[in-house]
This record gives structure tokens, sequence and C-alpha cells, in this order.
């Protein structure tokens, strides 16, 4: 993964290399961390140079993942307008928006199997994540999941490579990552799939709240209830029952059609 990602670092940069000099047309020199270039190639530099050399490359990630919370709560928002005020929670933005992507279309979206609306909880301090991509491995160049705290710190950044097919994967933190979500602590995350690696902004991406709790709660689905089925159902997709359960999940989240895809055994997250 390392290798692959030093190789694509060193396209990227001889590539941009003869708009790296003291004039950038149409962008202030003076500002320069703020530019669109600087910005793309924290977001794949970075990956490579040693956190001593990075320049505010939390920092920035984080805020464009603000960004991107920012413009999908206006979107669910929009959406969502007619809908009677006692709807439980928030709207979480869990489909992949097409605003301002250059992936290849699909029939149906980057989809979290998440609730429609929020809070949703764990009782895990890593908890296992689950989405429908619809891409192949060859259609997207590295996807990145992201952790910000309550204080808009980003405490957890990590890549992943896409199966061949498209279908239901399962993303986790590794256990040798220092994240830890602590108790009744509001956290978000961050799903991206980055299309094209000459453009930082060639991805789509999903999104949501979590919340660490004592136990699992009654209000609502919860991050572990999508894991406990979707596990079992992983590990024993004939028996009936099992089936039925999935069915019923897929139902209470409003995502039949979704979750009829494959399940796959994919994706391990690297720090």
């Amino acid at each position: 993964m390392m290798n692959l990602l030093l190789s694509k670092t060193t396209q990227i940069v001889l590539l941009l290399s003869p708009w790296m000099g003291n004039s950038l047309p149409g962008i202030e020199t003076t500002n320069f961390e703020n530019t669109l270039i600087q910005q793309f190639l924290q977001n794949w530099v970075e990956i490579a140079v040693p956190e001593s050399m990075n320049r505010s490359s939390s920092e920035n990630n984080h805020n464009r993942g603000l960004d991107d919370n920012q413009n999908a709560r206006s979107r669910d928002e929009d959406e969502d307008e007619d809908e009677d005020e006692d709807d439980y929670g928030s709207p979480t933005n869990r489909t992949a928006g097409t605003d301002r992507d250059n992936c290849p279309a699909t029939t149906l979206p980057l989809t979290a199997l998440i609730p429609a609306r929020s809070p949703i909880f764990t009782v895990s301090e890593s908890p296992t994540l689950w989405f429908y991509s619809p891409y192949q491995a060859g259609q997207v160049e590295v996807g990145e999941l992201t952790y910000v705290n309550s204080n808009n710190e980003q405490v957890y950044r990590g890549f992943f490579e896409l199966p061949d097919d498209p279908g239901i994967i399962s993303l986790q933190v590794p256990e040798t990552s220092s994240l830890e979500l602590t108790m009744d602590e509001n956290y978000h995350w961050f799903l991206r799939l980055y299309c094209d690696p000459r453009d930082a902004f060639s991805y789509v991406y999903v999104d949501a709240p979590i919340r660490r709790v004592a136990e699992q709660s009654d209000q609502g689905i919860g991050y572990d209830d999508v894991t406990d089925i979707a596990t079992q159902f992983t590990q024993n997709p004939d028996d009936g029952e099992l089936k039925e359960s999935w069915q019923n999940l897929a139902e209470m989240l409003d995502l039949e059609e979704v979750m009829q895809k494959p399940l796959i055994d994919c994706c391990e997250v690297e720090d």
C-alpha cells in the first residue's frame, strides 16, 4: 500500500512541478498554504512526508471535512424540509452527493448502512462501519477514513483500497491505532473515495455523527446493531433466519435496494 501511494505521489509532484514556481496564475503566493495546489499536495504527499515536515496538514484536512459536513447538512436539510418536526434526530449524510466529483457514474451511490437520522450510538472504542461501494478497485485510487472530535480536531486518518467488485464492505480502525472513542463524547467520521490522483477534490463522500455509550441504546438502530447482523449473515449467508433479519434491517434503514448487494470481505484500513 505504501509503495503504491509513494509512486502515485512522485507522479503527481512531477505533474504539478511547472506550477510550483514563484508565480502562480490567479493565486496570491503570500497565502500559498490555502491554495488549491497546496491542499492537493497535502492530500497525497503527507502520506510519505514525516509529520514534522507537514505544514498544518491535519488542520487543513479537518477543515475540508468540516466543509463536507456543512455542505452535507445543507443538502439533507433541503431534502427533508417537508418532514415532520417529530422525526428522530437530525439528518445524516449517508448517501454520497454528485455535486463535485469526477467519479464514474453508478446506478446506486456510495451509501453508509446507518439510519437516515441521528443520533447513532456504539458501545465500542473502535466500531465497525458498513458501506455499500458501487465502485471497483480500478475506478478509485484510494479510500480515506477520518474521525474528528467535538472540538473539531482530527483524531484519526487512515487509508484503504477497494475490492475488485462493487458490494457491501466494512471498515474498522486498526487495533494498533491510538484512536479510542471516549465514553459519552461526540465524534464525527468521514469516508471519502478519491477517483482522480490529479485532482484532490475529485471524490465522493459520506459522513455521520457517532457517540460511544455504556450500553446499546433502544433509541433506534446503532452501529453495533448493523455489525451484529451483518457479521452473522456474512458467516452464514444460507441461514433463513439471518437472511430474514438482514432483510428486516434493510427495511428499517429504508435501504432495501442497497442491501441486496453482496457482502464482501473487505477492507483493511492502514494508518
